[in-house]
């Protein structure tokens, strides 16, 4: 009933409400493969911890954005998405790097959903590069410093998307968050690899909590009785149809 031709963003909505109710955590993958999720499905889901921004299809930053710029806290994750373990090309390109206690499932879905992780998506692989890797993310008052292990360059972003600053060749690389800043999330673009960082989210004390949807039994009312009345329309006119199509 809920589901008769399409899936629009409350559909998807009941789809995140029903795995949060029996999973530990809830991702959503590829959110660009095949128009699955639109950038504005994002500015309204909820229910949902881990986003999949990095894959072998394609990057899913807008998507990140569009999600944290509404005020979902939203970590992001990434992966091969492979299908053919042969295929050297697509394996090991993509990975979640997580700073867990242990390697026990309790402790890694903790990390995950502390945020407690970095993403990252090698390029021009030949085999011998050294890795890019990060070494520390500091926050010091109103300013975040994010360390890695060689020189590269380091885009913060903020809300909507908009690259804030941009340091080049270095590694250490600060970004002093401003008033308009509702969170902030790093990009160090290295020559043989890019990291994705987390964001820090910035949060009111007294208004942590996440956005939240509630069923609107009004609609849910209506929208059945509109799904209903459309199918008898689209039987009748079948039947109409079939009836003028006799032969005489």
């Amino acid at each position: 009933m809920e589901f008769p031709f399409w899936q629009g963003v409350n559909q998807k909505q009941y789809i995140l409400d029903r795995l949060l109710s029996t999973a530990a955590l809830v991702s959503i993958n590829h959110p660009a493969r095949l128009e699955g999720y639109t950038v504005d499905d994002m500015r309204y889901l909820s229910g949902y911890q881990l986003l999949e921004v990095i894959n072998d299809h394609e990057a899913g930053d807008r998507f990140w954005d569009a999600a944290l710029s509404a005020g979902h806290r939203v970590w992001g994750i990434a992966g091969d998405d492979v299908h053919d373990l042969t295929d050297r090309c697509r394996v090991g390109v993509a990975c979640t790097m997580i700073n867990s206690d242990s390697s026990r499932p309790n402790d890694i879905i903790e990390a995950l959903r502390a945020g407690r992780s970095y993403l990252g998506s090698r390029h021009g692989l030949t085999g011998t590069e050294t890795e890019t890797t990060l070494a520390g993310v500091k926050v010091d008052r109103n300013t975040v410093t994010v360390t890695i292990n060689g020189p590269a360059a380091t885009d913060f972003v903020g809300q909507d998307g908009h690259s804030e600053a941009t340091v080049v060749n270095t590694t250490s690389a600060s970004y002093r968050l401003q008033p308009r800043d509702t969170y902030i999330r790093a990009i160090v673009r290295g020559a043989h690899a890019d990291l994705y960082v987390n964001p820090l989210v910035r949060t009111d004390p007294r208004d942590a909590t996440q956005p939240a949807t509630e069923v609107s039994r009004g609609w849910t009312i209506l929208w059945r009785v509109a799904i209903i009345t459309l199918c008898i329309a689209v039987a009748g006119f079948g039947a109409v149809t079939r009836v003028n199509q006799r032969p005489i």
